[in-house]
């Protein structure tokens, strides 16, 4: 265009500005409208189009008459109700008009908004949510803890319950609650349920009333033997009969009377079916000061503070250590809040995952923003025209942004209904164990939550690319279309958000690198056992010892000679449940008794458990038949135990004292292979065997029966059930497979590794992408300078090593970027791996070599597009 033409552009900005000052009418304005439409026609046919295509190309470019009218008279007025919804008008209007960007954006912010909603959802009900008792706050639960060893148990003592609250006058209210799984009869029906032994304040303390009937009385006696059963035991195994009061209920054959039903959603602890009164401090029973398996809660009397409450029991914990050496020493206790103990295991991982889904938004946000800059250069003449019309940069940043919160609102409407969807998939791959997965659900908190969401990522993709935008050279750009500052200021900007999704990129896909290796470590740890194809059934026999240990001697003879099964056995525990643990002596008894419960652990089992599990005897012999109540006491230990105690001297014939009731030395027959067993993330502890039979007095009625098959074990669950009716209508049964219950350990990893590595996979989609669109971006805007660099000789190859090398660099600066922030992020995952260090090496090679490859391929597509460029068409752009 020659200098009359760039003189009547600058004129007509001029013109257009007075109008805006009142010095025009508004009868004029389409007549300068299409006067500087032919000055673009001009432009453009100068250029090499024809007349019909520079009439087309500068209408395109700003649109119709009556549009620019309609933003004229808006700019006229101060920023009002009606201007924000004319602005929101033009945004609908230009999303319209770009379909294919309006559906990747909404889709992207969709996919960023919806997953931190879903998480948020589960997240907010598991940890922000007050529990659903009457002041909750003030509810505060106990621990154990050894602070010279690093310690820390949920469980306590009862004694020294007892003494805490005589002691102190911290707590209004203080109960105390065990539980476990007991055989309970339901008429001619037998279960296993989640049974709850405490004391009477246990209900008071939690503020719940009875649905129907009554709680236990304060002054009730534990042999009244009343029962209060959940809202769900009274319809799933009492068909909601309301006569149900008074009706008795068979707990390890006790008979107890129904007095109370609990309202539903009552569920303390998680998934107990029944409680009743314990008579664990009656006289006639007192428990060991050495047990800490009990759960006390208490509510903090008013005005008093958790500071307040331990600062009261650590003297009174200390009194305790020097009056009972014995058992106390070393042991302290921990008061906290009851709602942080029930979360302090999903704390973590629900952290962990919200951190992650925050950086997959802000990816989303950085990866928006540069298609946002992109589409910058075509709408830099529109930004022009609404300046020159007299709108300031504020206002431009205004219009800018509605189009932005336009977007992100979209984006925030799918991403709640993601979310909404999102977070019962969650819920089935959370660990059994996760607190309060009942209770979560949509509510106005989550909607709340997706709401400001939608409105930081506004800010966080729009504004840097709508600053920008508006920031043009009036003159220039009417006179040019688009100043070359403009278009470097963008391409650096989106080179710094490029940086920043590969930076994030690689913190999250190498924190998705350790867990993986974790979960792998977890799951191919070398065991002990065999866990395939074992058949499980708990079961509990009714009536006297020698009844049951006659039931499964019979039962263990007939499923040994069945058909598909390899080998059977039973044990009051198994690999991964371990019945107890505690103290043993070899030989005798020390002439000083000392209690040491962290020695060993116990195990009860009957012959054939060792080929059942597939556990190697190393030396000596198994339990046999002839293991009886009459015959003399024998024991086998494992090889740990073996090494600590004996070192290179055989064990076998010697004695130990250990075990539930310590009623004499057994002697040593076998030395067993190590197995972990208290779980595959604990290493093997030294561990004593003992023969069922002779310890019935201390065990009880009910075992493990453990079923090696040749098949799938589930196919043989009929076979067993059957036989065990045959012997008993009224013993309660509940299969599941070896594998299924060391599963449960793995629940939590599983849970992280699955989403930390989906939202890896995500953000590095949206890196890739957006790397792709810069490169892409920049190709376009350097068409000219390429076609010239060809022109005077450049080889494609050339061309392809210049675009990539533009690619590699942010990529470089990025991982470095990432590599730091890994490095500081992923030491909070260290208590979360196994068998992997935070800082591994080979994690970070891997992580970052992956990366490189598919970034090499993003670079390389618009790489190989620009080696293809024609000089002759290049050369005649401007």
């Amino acid at each position: 265009m020659n200098a009359r033409g760039t003189s009547r552009l600058r004129a007509f900005a001029a013109r257009l500005r007075g109008l805006l000052r009142g010095t025009r009418h508004d009868e004029q304005f389409d007549d300068e409208i299409q006067e500087h439409l032919r000055l673009l026609e001009d432009r453009f046919a100068a250029e090499g189009m024809s007349r019909g295509e520079a009439a087309l190309t500068a209408r395109r470019q700003f649109g119709n008459t009556t549009r620019l009218r309609e933003d004229h008279r808006a700019l006229q007025t101060l920023p009002s109700i009606e201007s924000l919804w004319q602005d929101v008008r033009y945004a609908l209007r230009t999303l319209r008009r770009n379909p294919g960007f309006s559906i990747l954006a909404v889709l992207v912010l969709s996919l960023g908004i919806g997953a931190n909603t879903a998480v948020f959802t589960v997240a907010d009900t598991v940890l922000f949510k007050p529990l659903a008792f009457a002041d909750p706050d003030r509810i505060v639960s106990f621990g154990s803890v050894w602070p010279t060893r690093g310690t820390r148990s949920s469980g306590v003592s009862l004694p020294d319950a007892m003494d805490w609250r005589a002691g102190s006058s911290a707590f209004s209210t203080l109960t105390y609650y065990r539980r476990s799984r007991r055989a309970v009869i339901v008429g001619d029906a037998a279960y296993f349920a989640d049974v709850v032994r405490t004391s009477p304040e246990f209900f008071k303390l939690l503020g719940v009333a009875p649905l129907i009937g009554r709680f236990f009385a304060p002054d009730e006696d534990s042999g009244a033997r009343s029962v209060v059963i959940s809202h769900d035991f009274w319809r799933t195994r009492m068909a909601q009969n309301p006569d149900v009061l008074n009706t008795t209920v068979q707990i390890d054959n006790r008979a107890m009377v129904v007095i109370g039903i609990l309202p539903q959603g009552f569920s303390y602890p998680h998934g107990a079916d029944l409680w009743h009164l314990t008579d664990a401090v009656k006289k006639e029973y007192q428990e060991p000061r050495a047990t800490v398996s009990w759960s006390v809660l208490a509510r903090l009397t008013d005005g008093v503070t958790i500071e307040q409450a331990q600062a009261q029991l650590t003297p009174i914990a200390e009194r305790l250590e020097q009056q009972y050496p014995t058992t106390n020493a070393g042991r302290s206790v921990d008061v906290a809040r009851l709602q942080d103990f029930m979360t302090a295991n999903a704390k973590p991982t629900l952290f962990i995952l919200m951190a992650a889904v925050g950086v997959v938004l802000m990816i989303a946000c950085a990866n928006l923003a540069t298609v946002l800059l992109a589409k910058a250069t075509a709408r830099t003449n529109e930004v022009a025209v609404r300046a020159a019309l007299g709108a300031g940069r504020g206002r431009i940043v205004a219009q800018l942004l509605t189009e932005n919160a336009v977007l992100a609102l979209l984006g925030g409407a799918f991403g709640a209904l993601i979310g909404a969807l999102g977070s019962p998939a969650l819920l089935t791959l959370a660990p059994l164990d996760f607190p309060r997965l009942a209770e979560v659900g949509i509510d106005s908190r989550v909607f709340v939550f997706t709401l400001a969401v939608s409105v930081v990522t506004t800010v966080l993709f729009g504004l840097a690319p709508a600053m920008l935008t508006s920031r043009v050279d009036l003159n220039e750009t009417l006179k040019r279309g688009m100043s070359r500052s403009s278009v470097g200021g963008m391409g650096r900007l989106s080179r710094v958000f490029v940086i920043g999704e590969i930076a994030l990129s690689v913190v999250l896909v190498t924190a998705a690198g350790l867990l993986i290796r974790s979960f792998v470590a977890l799951n191919t740890v070398e065991l002990g056992f065999k866990p395939d194809h074992v058949l499980v059934l708990d079961v509990s026999i009714p009536g006297e010892s020698a009844r049951a240990a006659l039931f499964y001697r019979e039962l263990l003879a007939d499923l040994s000679t069945a058909p598909g099964v390899v080998a059977a056995g039973a044990s009051l525990g198994m690999p991964g449940r371990v019945a107890s643990g505690g103290s043993y002596w070899i030989d005798k008894l020390p002439d000083k008794f000392t209690l040491n419960p962290f020695a060993g652990v116990y195990s009860i089992m009957m012959p054939g458990t060792l080929r059942a599990l597939g556990i190697p005897l190393t030396r000596g012999r198994e339990f046999n038949a002839g293991d009886t109540a009459d015959a003399p006491k024998v024991a086998m230990i494992n090889e740990t135990l073996a090494r600590r105690e004996f070192g290179d001297q055989d064990p076998i014939g010697h004695t130990i004292i250990a075990g539930y009731d310590q009623e004499g030395p057994m002697t040593i027959v076998g030395i067993i292979g190590d197995v972990r067993q208290s779980s595959p993330l604990q290493l093997p502890n030294a561990e004593v065997l003992m023969a069922y039979e002779q310890h019935l007095r201390a065990t009880g009625t009910g075992l493990r029966v453990l079923v090696r098959t040749q098949g799938p074990p589930e196919a043989l669950e009929s076979l067993v059930r059957t036989m065990v009716r045959a012997r008993s209508t009224s013993v309660p049964m509940r299969f599941s497979t070896l594998e299924q219950s060391l599963a449960e350990y793995s629940a939590a990893p599983r849970f992280r590794t699955i989403l930390v590595s989906g939202f890896g996979l995500i953000a590095l989609c949206l890196a890739v992408a957006g790397i792709y669109g810069v490169l892409t971006y920049l190709v376009g805007q350097r068409t000219r300078e390429i076609g010239l660099r060809m022109a005077l000789g450049a080889t494609s190859g050339t061309i392809v090593r210049m675009v990539i090398r533009e690619g590699a660099i942010a990529a470089a600066v990025g991982m470095v970027l990432g590599v730091l922030g890994a490095v500081s992020v992923t030491r909070l995952l260290g208590t979360m791996l196994f068998q992997v260090q935070p800082y591994d090496p080979l994690t970070y090679a891997g992580g970052l070599v992956f990366l490189s490859v598919v970034t090499f391929v993003a670079c390389y597509i618009p790489a190989s597009r620009a080696a293809r460029i024609d000089p002759l068409k290049a050369l005649h752009v401007d």
